[in-house]
């Protein structure tokens, strides 16, 4: 009896030990890491939201896209994975079964809103916004065919580009809403203006689209917030931030016409707990023999194919004090050396070379409801370009330009929170451009030098409100700018027997100076979930050109004169528009009506003047003398087919008249009722993007439509159509293979000098992409 008592009271204890044993272990976690990554491309996914269904336990993913979970016993259970731009993945886990666990989430429906900087300098959805606007994604960026950046603005409704050599042009012209100048258009890098002061235009060298992580597009006219330049809009090309993993990319690149490119980014960020620093290293070099400009029936002796030598690099690094402080230093630079396609005793024939240096350094600063930005930014650019030719007497003609172009500026803008729907931001800028050149002619004695400065000191102020609990957006601004040209000169050194340049225009330049007030006002009404309506209108200003101002000499037409008295041109904008966006659809609708005061045209004085060559030459001016009138419509679609099929197309109308020309006395242009040249009156293009696990296409159409060569419109340049392709296939693990095919039906066009454009042209890619 007492054995058995004995027996059972061992048996329950051991029993009761095994139930604390079990207990215990049940209680206790495993921790499982978990890897996000987008069903599609299979990129890393960060700050990816990873949850138990119907608990509280939940973490996020890193920059690598790994989240450390801990998973208790609790089958079974299901894993709520979600992201803003992707659709909500459940993973159902009955135990155990797995040492890792790899998530990868379906990309979203197209109408999911985006986030903008660039249109108020603070963060708004574009759904928000009173202006078109437009966003270029990473995924869009790696998959369109591009050899150049800005070959990825192609299919934007309302911009026109022009590089019709290929990437052996010197630079790329790009227009925007009917205006015909690439200086109306305001470019950004990171937030810093590329466009220079001496003549508005922008290096498109130096900004390589494997950089690129997003471009932000904003329509009409911006001055009221960025000054001159922003006339016809803006577009920042922001560049992409390194992760907690060293990381980048190396690859090298082949071509037609003997064309290589090697390029690499390497970067990493120390930053920890919201403190520590970052870096990043880049590098390019592209090279390619080129083509022969000259149409056969035209071609001479003397026509040879052009070629390039581009290097660039840059370093950028920065520091994270806290959440709410951190600075940042971006330097890069590029030099080129290009043969323009004629060559007569020098063996480069014609060449141009080019330095250019820009620094950027940026701080940002939060405390309550108050944020501040500081930048400042410096862009220096040494230009020579050797010219040869043959005069009409077949004699030899030898001279060469030499500039040197510097910018630099900064500004600083406070945001304050003053409700919970209202931002008010205040600002100032300060910016000034100088340039220095010579034009020395080896054939005659002739040594032309000129220089000049040209500063600009602004003011301004914006209020966003959200009324009616946000079914109203209103967005107000205005802006002051004083200008003032200061240190100009033009000076004839050892002038031959025949002057080529008036003798009144020489010597110290008058200054000048002008200011601007530019007001600015939109609104945008949502009518529904899927349809919103905006309506803006806003002034905007084109300062006048360093190289206008200061600088006489030679030009085809004949020979230009300085005008150091130019004013800016001012541009009248009204626009409306709607926007409808559903699931898998979004379309844009814009129309718009601008007029323009003070527009420069270069144009006969009435006056002419002897050349070396015995040849009377006409002297031509840059005046402010035309009105002008802008009518245009554009219209956008973005539609996802299925899944891995995205179609786009755009549409826009221009007609760019000038209606009166205010012709001074004596001079001898008079352009009234004609239309603005290089301003095509139809711009087309639609893309398709197909996204499979092994491989990824895109192929693009454009269509320009007919549109005047000449200012006199006199001539025309007939419509082009192109086919552009890019195919990209993963080979191995972080190894992949592209291939870009502009011009694929291989169909060359003239351009409006009447040179060949370079026909199809292939470029092979392989690229392998570090860990992080």
């Amino acid at each position: 009896m007492n054995r058995n008592i004995t027996h059972r009271i061992l048996w329950g204890l051991l029993f009761v030990l095994l139930l604390i044993v079990a207990r215990s272990a049940s209680s206790q976690t495993v921790s499982i890491p978990v890897f996000v990554s987008d069903s599609i491309t299979h990129k890393k996914i960060a700050n990816a939201h990873i949850r138990i269904d119907k608990t509280r336990i939940a973490s996020i993913s890193d920059e690598n896209g790994i989240a450390l979970f801990n998973i208790p016993p609790i089958f079974p259970l299901g894993l709520i994975c979600s992201h803003v731009g992707y659709d909500t993945k459940v993973i159902r886990l009955s135990g155990y079964s797995v040492d890792t666990l790899h998530i990868e989430l379906s990309p979203a429906n197209i109408s999911i809103p985006e986030i903008l900087v660039t249109a108020t300098r603070t963060e708004r959805t574009n759904i928000s916004l009173p202006n078109r606007t437009e966003v270029i994604t990473s995924e869009q960026i790696e998959s369109m065919p591009a050899t150049n950046a800005d070959d990825l603005l192609r299919l934007v409704p309302g911009i026109y580009i022009t590089r019709s050599w290929g990437i052996f042009s010197r630079n790329a012209s790009i227009n925007m809403r009917g205006l015909n100048s690439s200086a109306d258009i305001l470019i950004l890098l990171d937030g810093a203006p590329m466009n220079k002061t001496a003549g508005g235009s922008v290096n498109w060298h130096m900004i390589n689209s494997a950089d690129i992580e997003r471009i932000e597009v904003v329509k009409g006219p911006v001055s009221a917030l960025y000054g001159g330049n922003a006339m016809a809009g803006v577009v920042n090309m922001i560049t992409k931030k390194p992760v907690n993993i060293l990381g980048g990319y190396a690859e090298m690149s082949v071509g037609q016409y003997g064309t290589y490119d090697a390029g690499f980014s390497l970067g990493k960020s120390h930053v920890r707990n919201n403190k520590g620093f970052w870096w990043n290293l880049k590098g390019r070099f592209r090279t390619g023999n080129g083509y022969i400009l000259q149409p056969d029936y035209l071609k001479t002796m003397n026509d040879t194919t052009l070629f390039i030598r581009e290097y660039s690099g840059g370093i950028a690094v920065g520091y994270q004090f806290s959440p709410k402080s951190k600075i940042s230093i971006i330097t890069s630079g590029y030099s080129d050396i290009r043969g323009q396609g004629t060559k007569i005793y020098d063996p480069d024939g014609n060449p141009e070379e080019n330095f250019t240096l820009h620094t950027i350094a940026r701080y940002d600063y939060s405390f309550k409801k108050i944020s501040v930005s500081a930048n400042a930014f410096l862009h220096n650019e040494k230009y020579l370009k050797i010219s040869e030719s043959l005069n009409s007497f077949n004699e030899y003609r030898l001279y060469d330009t030499e500039t040197d172009n510097g910018d630099l500026g900064g500004s600083v803008i406070a945001t304050y929170l003053t409700g919970k729907t209202n931002k008010l931001s205040l600002g100032a800028e300060y910016r000034t451009g100088s340039e220095y050149g010579t034009d020395i002619y080896f054939t005659s004695t002739d040594e032309l030098e000129y220089q000049g400065n040209l500063s600009v000191i602004s003011f301004f102020a914006q209020d966003e409100t959200a009324l009616l609990k946000g079914k109203l957006n209103l967005v107000t601004g205005l802006r002051y700018d004083a200008g003032w040209f200061t240190n100009g000169s033009l000076l004839l050194n050892n002038p031959s027997i025949v002057n080529y340049i008036d003798e009144n225009v020489l010597g110290d330049l008058p200054e000048s100076s002008w200011n601007r007030i530019t007001p600015r006002i939109g609104v945008r009404v949502p009518l529904k979930k899927t349809i919103s309506v905006y309506a803006n209108y806003g002034h905007g200003f084109m300062p006048p050109k360093i190289d206008d101002m200061v600088r006489s000499g030679k030009i085809r037409k004949g020979n230009k004169e300085a005008n150091p008295n130019l004013q800016p041109e001012i541009l009248e904008h009204t626009e409306i528009g709607a926007e409808y966006t559903h699931r898998k659809i979004s379309i844009s609708l814009s129309g718009y009506y601008s007029t323009g005061r003070n527009f420069q045209y270069l144009i006969g004085t009435g006056d002419t003047i002897l050349s070396g060559s015995g040849e009377l030459k006409e002297i031509l001016k840059k005046e402010n003398i035309a009105l002008l009138e802008v009518k245009g419509v554009e219209l956008g679609m973005k539609a996802l087919v299925a899944k891995p099929i995205i179609i786009t197309a755009s549409m826009g109308l221009n007609y760019s008249e000038i209606k009166e020309f205010d012709t001074p006395e004596g001079y001898t242009t008079d352009l009234t009722g004609k239309f603005l040249n290089e301003t095509p009156v139809i711009r087309a293009g639609a893309g398709i993007q197909y996204q499979h696990r092994r491989f990824s296409l895109f192929l693009t159409w454009e269509y320009t439509g007919e549109q005047w060569a000449d200012e006199e419109n006199l001539t025309t340049i007939d419509p082009i159509m192109l086919f552009n392709g890019k195919i990209s296939v993963p080979v191995r693990d972080r190894w992949k293979l592209s291939l870009d095919i502009n011009n694929l039906l291989d169909k060359p066009f003239i351009d409006k000098k009447g040179y060949l454009s370079p026909g199809r042209f292939i470029y092979a890619t392989i690229r392998y992409t570090f860990p992080g």
